[in-house]
Protein backbone atom coordinates (compact mmCIF):
# COMPACT_ATOMS: atom_id res chain seq x y z
CA UNK A 1 0.00 0.00 0.00
CA UNK A 2 1.35 3.42 -0.90
CA UNK A 3 2.38 5.44 2.20
CA UNK A 4 0.43 8.51 1.04
CA UNK A 5 -2.78 6.49 0.65
CA UNK A 6 -2.33 5.00 4.11
CA UNK A 7 -1.86 8.47 5.62
CA UNK A 8 -4.94 9.83 3.87
CA UNK A 9 -7.08 6.89 4.97
CA UNK A 10 -5.81 7.21 8.53
CA UNK A 11 -6.86 10.86 8.61
CA UNK A 12 -10.44 9.82 7.80
CA UNK A 13 -10.59 7.96 11.11
CA UNK A 14 -8.41 10.18 13.28
CA UNK A 15 -11.39 11.42 15.31
CA UNK A 16 -13.72 8.75 16.69
CA UNK A 17 -16.89 9.44 18.70
CA UNK A 18 -16.65 9.17 22.46
CA UNK A 19 -17.32 5.64 23.66
CA UNK A 20 -16.59 4.13 20.23
CA UNK A 21 -16.57 0.35 20.56
CA UNK A 22 -14.93 -2.46 18.71
CA UNK A 23 -16.74 -3.42 15.53
CA UNK A 24 -16.75 -6.61 13.51
CA UNK A 25 -15.60 -6.97 9.93
CA UNK A 26 -16.64 -10.39 8.66
CA UNK A 27 -15.07 -11.30 5.35
CA UNK A 28 -16.58 -13.94 3.10
CA UNK A 29 -14.07 -16.39 1.67
CA UNK A 30 -15.57 -18.59 -1.08
CA UNK A 31 -14.05 -21.97 -1.70
CA UNK A 32 -13.71 -21.25 -5.41
CA UNK A 33 -11.23 -18.43 -4.76
CA UNK A 34 -8.78 -20.61 -2.83
CA UNK A 35 -6.33 -20.89 -5.74
CA UNK A 36 -6.19 -17.14 -6.41
CA UNK A 37 -6.13 -16.18 -2.74
CA UNK A 38 -4.69 -18.98 -0.56
CA UNK A 39 -5.57 -18.71 3.14
CA UNK A 40 -2.09 -17.58 4.14
CA UNK A 41 -2.41 -14.54 1.82
CA UNK A 42 -5.76 -13.31 3.12
CA UNK A 43 -5.77 -9.74 4.48
CA UNK A 44 -6.07 -10.81 8.11
CA UNK A 45 -5.53 -7.25 9.37
CA UNK A 46 -8.71 -6.19 7.52
CA UNK A 47 -11.13 -8.62 9.21
CA UNK A 48 -12.21 -9.77 12.64
CA UNK A 49 -14.08 -12.89 11.45
CA UNK A 50 -13.73 -15.16 8.42
CA UNK A 51 -16.91 -16.55 6.85
CA UNK A 52 -16.13 -19.72 4.91
CA UNK A 53 -18.53 -19.97 1.97
CA UNK A 54 -20.44 -22.29 1.76
CA UNK A 55 -22.30 -25.45 2.57
CA UNK A 56 -25.27 -26.38 0.39
CA UNK A 57 -28.51 -26.97 2.28
CA UNK A 58 -30.77 -29.71 0.92
CA UNK A 59 -34.52 -30.00 1.59
CA UNK A 60 -34.07 -33.27 3.51
CA UNK A 61 -31.85 -31.52 6.06
CA UNK A 62 -28.54 -32.81 4.73
CA UNK A 63 -25.57 -30.55 3.97
CA UNK A 64 -22.90 -30.96 1.29
CA UNK A 65 -19.70 -28.96 0.95
CA UNK A 66 -18.31 -29.85 -2.48
CA UNK A 67 -20.58 -27.56 -4.53
CA UNK A 68 -18.43 -24.61 -3.43
CA UNK A 69 -15.12 -26.53 -3.41
CA UNK A 70 -14.88 -26.86 0.36
CA UNK A 71 -12.74 -29.98 0.40
CA UNK A 72 -11.69 -31.39 3.78
CA UNK A 73 -8.08 -30.40 3.10
CA UNK A 74 -9.03 -26.84 2.21
CA UNK A 75 -11.30 -26.50 5.23
CA UNK A 76 -8.55 -27.69 7.56
CA UNK A 77 -6.01 -25.32 6.01
CA UNK A 78 -8.39 -22.36 6.20
CA UNK A 79 -9.51 -22.99 9.77
CA UNK A 80 -5.90 -23.42 10.89
CA UNK A 81 -4.84 -20.19 9.15
CA UNK A 82 -7.70 -18.24 10.74
CA UNK A 83 -6.93 -19.51 14.22
CA UNK A 84 -3.21 -18.82 13.74
CA UNK A 85 -4.16 -15.22 12.86
CA UNK A 86 -6.30 -15.02 15.99
CA UNK A 87 -9.60 -14.84 14.05
CA UNK A 88 -12.89 -16.67 14.44
CA UNK A 89 -13.94 -18.67 11.37
CA UNK A 90 -17.56 -19.60 10.68
CA UNK A 91 -19.09 -22.04 8.24
CA UNK A 92 -21.59 -20.35 5.91
CA UNK A 93 -24.74 -22.27 5.02
CA UNK A 94 -26.79 -21.32 1.98
CA UNK A 95 -26.23 -18.51 -0.49
CA UNK A 96 -28.13 -17.37 -3.55
CA UNK A 97 -31.27 -19.37 -4.34
CA UNK A 98 -30.99 -21.47 -1.18
CA UNK A 99 -34.54 -20.73 0.00
CA UNK A 100 -36.06 -24.01 -1.13
CA UNK A 101 -33.33 -26.02 0.57
CA UNK A 102 -33.76 -24.17 3.87
CA UNK A 103 -37.55 -24.41 3.63
CA UNK A 104 -37.44 -28.18 3.49
CA UNK A 105 -34.55 -28.55 5.96
CA UNK A 106 -36.29 -26.46 8.64
CA UNK A 107 -39.66 -28.18 8.26
CA UNK A 108 -40.77 -30.08 11.39
CA UNK A 109 -40.00 -33.39 9.68
CA UNK A 110 -36.35 -32.52 8.88
CA UNK A 111 -35.37 -29.80 11.34
CA UNK A 112 -33.73 -32.01 13.98
CA UNK A 113 -31.58 -33.82 11.41
CA UNK A 114 -30.55 -30.47 9.97
CA UNK A 115 -29.52 -29.09 13.35
CA UNK A 116 -27.66 -32.29 14.25
CA UNK A 117 -25.73 -32.19 10.97
CA UNK A 118 -24.81 -28.52 11.44
CA UNK A 119 -23.47 -29.09 14.95
CA UNK A 120 -21.53 -32.15 13.77
CA UNK A 121 -19.85 -30.25 10.91
CA UNK A 122 -18.87 -27.39 13.22
CA UNK A 123 -17.31 -29.82 15.68
CA UNK A 124 -15.61 -31.95 13.01
CA UNK A 125 -13.81 -29.06 11.35
CA UNK A 126 -13.33 -26.90 14.46
CA UNK A 127 -15.37 -23.98 13.13
CA UNK A 128 -16.27 -21.28 15.64
CA UNK A 129 -19.89 -21.10 14.55
CA UNK A 130 -22.32 -20.79 11.67
CA UNK A 131 -23.50 -18.01 9.37
CA UNK A 132 -27.02 -18.51 7.98
CA UNK A 133 -27.46 -17.20 4.45
CA UNK A 134 -31.09 -18.06 3.64
CA UNK A 135 -31.81 -16.43 0.25
CA UNK A 136 -34.43 -15.31 -0.30
CA UNK A 137 -36.10 -15.36 3.09
CA UNK A 138 -39.69 -14.89 2.00
CA UNK A 139 -42.60 -13.89 4.19
CA UNK A 140 -43.97 -17.43 4.02
CA UNK A 141 -40.69 -18.65 5.56
CA UNK A 142 -40.89 -16.48 8.68
CA UNK A 143 -42.55 -19.10 10.86
CA UNK A 144 -39.97 -21.76 9.98
CA UNK A 145 -37.10 -19.34 10.57
CA UNK A 146 -38.58 -18.21 13.88
CA UNK A 147 -38.85 -21.80 15.15
CA UNK A 148 -35.48 -22.94 13.80
CA UNK A 149 -33.08 -20.22 14.95
CA UNK A 150 -33.48 -20.58 18.75
CA UNK A 151 -33.16 -24.37 18.50
CA UNK A 152 -29.97 -24.08 16.44
CA UNK A 153 -28.54 -21.51 18.85
CA UNK A 154 -29.20 -23.78 21.81
CA UNK A 155 -27.67 -26.81 20.10
CA UNK A 156 -24.52 -24.90 19.12
CA UNK A 157 -24.13 -23.54 22.64
CA UNK A 158 -24.62 -26.97 24.16
CA UNK A 159 -21.77 -28.32 22.05
CA UNK A 160 -19.56 -25.20 22.57
CA UNK A 161 -20.57 -22.35 24.86
CA UNK A 162 -18.45 -19.93 22.77
CA UNK A 163 -20.06 -20.85 19.44
CA UNK A 164 -21.27 -17.96 17.29
CA UNK A 165 -24.45 -17.69 15.23
CA UNK A 166 -24.77 -14.97 12.60
CA UNK A 167 -27.04 -14.27 9.64
CA UNK A 168 -26.88 -12.45 6.34
CA UNK A 169 -30.16 -11.19 4.98
CA UNK A 170 -31.52 -9.42 1.98
CA UNK A 171 -32.81 -6.04 3.12
CA UNK A 172 -35.55 -5.57 0.51
CA UNK A 173 -38.92 -5.21 2.32
CA UNK A 174 -40.77 -5.90 -0.97
CA UNK A 175 -39.82 -9.58 -0.65
CA UNK A 176 -40.70 -9.78 3.03
CA UNK A 177 -42.36 -6.79 4.64
CA UNK A 178 -41.99 -8.38 8.09
CA UNK A 179 -38.30 -9.20 7.79
CA UNK A 180 -37.12 -6.38 10.04
CA UNK A 181 -39.58 -7.35 12.77
CA UNK A 182 -38.58 -11.00 12.40
CA UNK A 183 -34.93 -10.24 13.06
CA UNK A 184 -35.81 -7.81 15.84
CA UNK A 185 -37.68 -10.63 17.59
CA UNK A 186 -34.79 -13.08 17.13
CA UNK A 187 -31.87 -10.70 17.59
CA UNK A 188 -30.78 -12.08 20.97
CA UNK A 189 -30.10 -15.40 19.23
CA UNK A 190 -27.61 -13.79 16.85
CA UNK A 191 -24.12 -12.41 17.39
CA UNK A 192 -24.34 -10.52 14.09
CA UNK A 193 -27.19 -9.63 11.73
CA UNK A 194 -25.67 -8.45 8.45
CA UNK A 195 -27.47 -6.73 5.58
CA UNK A 196 -26.41 -7.68 2.08
CA UNK A 197 -26.52 -4.08 0.89
CA UNK A 198 -25.18 -4.72 -2.60
CA UNK A 199 -26.74 -5.62 -5.96
CA UNK A 200 -29.56 -3.31 -4.92
CA UNK A 201 -30.58 -2.52 -8.50
CA UNK A 202 -30.98 -4.01 -11.94
CA UNK A 203 -32.56 -3.41 -15.37
CA UNK A 204 -35.91 -4.61 -14.13
CA UNK A 205 -39.37 -3.42 -15.31
CA UNK A 206 -40.17 0.03 -13.94
CA UNK A 207 -36.58 0.70 -12.86
CA UNK A 208 -33.90 3.17 -13.85
CA UNK A 209 -30.15 2.70 -13.98
CA UNK A 210 -28.89 2.88 -10.41
CA UNK A 211 -25.93 2.09 -8.23
CA UNK A 212 -25.52 -1.42 -6.89
CA UNK A 213 -24.47 -0.32 -3.41
CA UNK A 214 -25.11 3.41 -2.90
CA UNK A 215 -24.56 4.75 0.60
CA UNK A 216 -27.42 7.26 0.25
CA UNK A 217 -30.20 7.64 -2.30
CA UNK A 218 -29.97 11.43 -2.58
CA UNK A 219 -33.67 11.76 -1.77
CA UNK A 220 -34.64 10.15 -5.08
CA UNK A 221 -37.82 8.14 -5.59
CA UNK A 222 -39.42 6.01 -8.27
CA UNK A 223 -42.41 7.50 -10.07
CA UNK A 224 -44.76 5.66 -7.72
CA UNK A 225 -43.16 7.32 -4.70
CA UNK A 226 -41.03 4.44 -3.40
CA UNK A 227 -37.53 5.59 -2.55
CA UNK A 228 -34.56 4.27 -4.46
CA UNK A 229 -32.58 1.74 -2.40
CA UNK A 230 -29.45 2.59 -0.46
CA UNK A 231 -27.39 1.33 2.44
CA UNK A 232 -28.78 4.12 4.62
CA UNK A 233 -32.43 3.43 3.82
CA UNK A 234 -32.15 -0.32 4.26
CA UNK A 235 -30.34 0.12 7.55
CA UNK A 236 -33.07 2.52 8.70
CA UNK A 237 -35.74 -0.09 7.91
CA UNK A 238 -34.18 -2.61 10.28
CA UNK A 239 -33.47 -0.07 13.02
CA UNK A 240 -37.05 1.20 12.85
CA UNK A 241 -38.28 -2.39 13.14
CA UNK A 242 -36.45 -2.69 16.44
CA UNK A 243 -33.09 -4.28 15.61
CA UNK A 244 -30.49 -2.79 17.94
CA UNK A 245 -27.71 -0.94 16.11
CA UNK A 246 -25.01 -2.96 17.87
CA UNK A 247 -26.54 -6.14 16.41
CA UNK A 248 -26.64 -4.81 12.85
CA UNK A 249 -24.03 -4.78 10.10
CA UNK A 250 -23.94 -3.41 6.56
CA UNK A 251 -22.45 -4.93 3.42
CA UNK A 252 -19.24 -3.73 1.80
CA UNK A 253 -19.01 -4.66 -1.87
CA UNK A 254 -15.55 -5.52 -3.19
CA UNK A 255 -17.24 -5.86 -6.56
CA UNK A 256 -19.47 -3.88 -8.89
CA UNK A 257 -22.23 -4.07 -11.49
CA UNK A 258 -21.61 -3.64 -15.21
CA UNK A 259 -24.58 -2.32 -17.18
CA UNK A 260 -24.30 -2.58 -20.97
CA UNK A 261 -26.28 -1.40 -23.98
CA UNK A 262 -29.97 -0.64 -24.09
CA UNK A 263 -31.46 2.20 -26.10
CA UNK A 264 -33.50 5.36 -25.62
CA UNK A 265 -31.41 6.86 -22.83
CA UNK A 266 -30.12 10.47 -23.06
CA UNK A 267 -26.79 9.02 -24.27
CA UNK A 268 -28.23 6.25 -26.46
CA UNK A 269 -27.34 3.32 -24.23
CA UNK A 270 -26.88 3.28 -20.48
CA UNK A 271 -23.86 5.28 -19.29
CA UNK A 272 -24.84 6.78 -15.91
CA UNK A 273 -27.21 6.47 -12.95
CA UNK A 274 -30.81 7.71 -13.14
CA UNK A 275 -31.33 6.94 -16.83
CA UNK A 276 -34.55 5.53 -18.26
CA UNK A 277 -34.59 3.45 -21.43
CA UNK A 278 -36.79 2.15 -24.22
CA UNK A 279 -34.91 -1.12 -24.71
CA UNK A 280 -33.50 -2.36 -21.39
CA UNK A 281 -29.76 -2.80 -20.95
CA UNK A 282 -28.17 -5.96 -19.59
CA UNK A 283 -26.35 -6.15 -16.27
CA UNK A 284 -23.58 -8.38 -14.95
CA UNK A 285 -23.29 -8.27 -11.19
CA UNK A 286 -20.59 -9.42 -8.78
CA UNK A 287 -17.79 -8.27 -11.09
CA UNK A 288 -14.58 -8.14 -9.05
CA UNK A 289 -12.99 -4.76 -8.35
CA UNK A 290 -9.73 -5.99 -9.88
CA UNK A 291 -11.55 -6.94 -13.10
CA UNK A 292 -13.35 -3.60 -13.25
CA UNK A 293 -10.06 -1.73 -12.98
CA UNK A 294 -8.31 -3.88 -15.59
CA UNK A 295 -11.18 -3.97 -18.11
CA UNK A 296 -12.95 -0.64 -17.80
CA UNK A 297 -11.06 1.95 -15.80
CA UNK A 298 -9.59 5.03 -17.43
CA UNK A 299 -9.26 8.36 -15.57
CA UNK A 300 -11.46 10.15 -18.09
CA UNK A 301 -14.28 7.65 -17.48
CA UNK A 302 -14.25 8.02 -13.71
CA UNK A 303 -17.06 9.87 -11.96
CA UNK A 304 -18.10 10.23 -8.31
CA UNK A 305 -21.74 10.67 -7.34
CA UNK A 306 -21.54 13.06 -4.40
CA UNK A 307 -25.17 12.56 -3.38
CA UNK A 308 -24.78 8.77 -2.99
CA UNK A 309 -21.03 8.73 -2.14
CA UNK A 310 -20.51 6.21 -4.93
CA UNK A 311 -17.98 6.06 -7.79
CA UNK A 312 -18.92 4.92 -11.26
CA UNK A 313 -17.50 4.68 -14.75
CA UNK A 314 -19.29 6.23 -17.73
CA UNK A 315 -18.43 4.88 -21.20
CA UNK A 316 -20.32 6.51 -24.08
CA UNK A 317 -19.36 4.61 -27.22
CA UNK A 318 -20.56 5.44 -30.76
CA UNK A 319 -23.06 2.56 -30.78
CA UNK A 320 -25.71 2.38 -28.08
CA UNK A 321 -25.24 -1.35 -27.59
CA UNK A 322 -21.62 -0.73 -26.62
CA UNK A 323 -22.34 1.92 -23.98
CA UNK A 324 -21.38 0.95 -20.43
CA UNK A 325 -22.22 2.11 -16.90
CA UNK A 326 -20.16 0.55 -14.09
CA UNK A 327 -21.17 1.05 -10.46
CA UNK A 328 -18.53 -0.10 -7.97
CA UNK A 329 -16.65 0.76 -4.78
CA UNK A 330 -13.14 2.16 -4.54
CA UNK A 331 -11.08 2.88 -1.40
CA UNK A 332 -12.77 6.26 -0.94
CA UNK A 333 -16.24 4.72 -1.12
CA UNK A 334 -15.29 1.94 1.32
CA UNK A 335 -14.02 4.58 3.72
CA UNK A 336 -17.28 6.56 3.42
CA UNK A 337 -19.28 3.46 4.31
CA UNK A 338 -17.11 2.71 7.31
CA UNK A 339 -17.53 6.28 8.54
CA UNK A 340 -21.31 5.82 8.19
CA UNK A 341 -21.10 2.59 10.19
CA UNK A 342 -19.26 4.36 12.96
CA UNK A 343 -21.58 7.39 12.95
CA UNK A 344 -24.65 5.15 13.20
CA UNK A 345 -22.97 3.11 15.96
CA UNK A 346 -23.63 -0.12 14.09
CA UNK A 347 -22.12 -3.41 15.14
CA UNK A 348 -20.02 -3.99 12.05
CA UNK A 349 -20.03 -5.05 8.42
CA UNK A 350 -19.52 -7.93 6.02
CA UNK A 351 -17.30 -8.01 2.93
CA UNK A 352 -18.37 -9.82 -0.21
CA UNK A 353 -15.87 -11.08 -0.93
CA UNK A 354 -12.22 -11.28 0.07
CA UNK A 355 -9.85 -11.46 -2.89
CA UNK A 356 -12.01 -9.52 -5.33
CA UNK A 357 -9.71 -6.52 -4.92
CA UNK A 358 -6.45 -8.45 -5.35
CA UNK A 359 -4.50 -6.70 -8.09
CA UNK A 360 -1.80 -8.28 -10.31
CA UNK A 361 0.76 -6.53 -8.11
CA UNK A 362 -0.62 -8.39 -5.09
CA UNK A 363 -1.99 -5.20 -3.53
CA UNK A 364 -5.51 -5.31 -2.07
CA UNK A 365 -6.53 -1.62 -1.95
CA UNK A 366 -10.05 -2.08 -0.61
CA UNK A 367 -8.86 -4.39 2.14
CA UNK A 368 -6.17 -1.81 2.95
CA UNK A 369 -8.87 0.81 3.47
CA UNK A 370 -10.68 -1.51 5.88
CA UNK A 371 -7.44 -2.31 7.69
CA UNK A 372 -6.82 1.41 8.20
CA UNK A 373 -10.27 1.67 9.76
CA UNK A 374 -9.70 -1.26 12.10
CA UNK A 375 -6.34 0.18 13.13
CA UNK A 376 -8.20 3.22 14.48
CA UNK A 377 -10.89 1.32 16.42
CA UNK A 378 -10.72 0.06 20.00
CA UNK A 379 -9.32 -3.42 20.60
Amino acid sequence: MKPLLFCLLSLWFAILPAGAREVWVSGYYPGWSQDKVPPETLPWNAITHLFHFAGTVHPDGSITLDDFHLSPAHIQTTVAAAHKAGKKVLLVLGGANSGAGFRGATSPANRQRFITDIVALVAQYKYDGVDLDWEPLLEKDNGLFNDFVPLLRAALKQQNSQALLTAATGPDPLQNKEIGKLFAKLQNNFDQINLMTYVLSGPWPGWISWHGSPLYNGGLHFEGGRELPSIQSNTANFLTAGVKPEKLGIGLAFHGDVWTGGSGTPTGGVTAPQQTWEEPPTMQNDVAYSEIISRFYLPERARFDLATKTPYLSIDNPESKQDVFVSYNDATAITERLRFLRKQELGGCIIWHLGQDKMPSGEQPLAAAVAAFLAQTPK
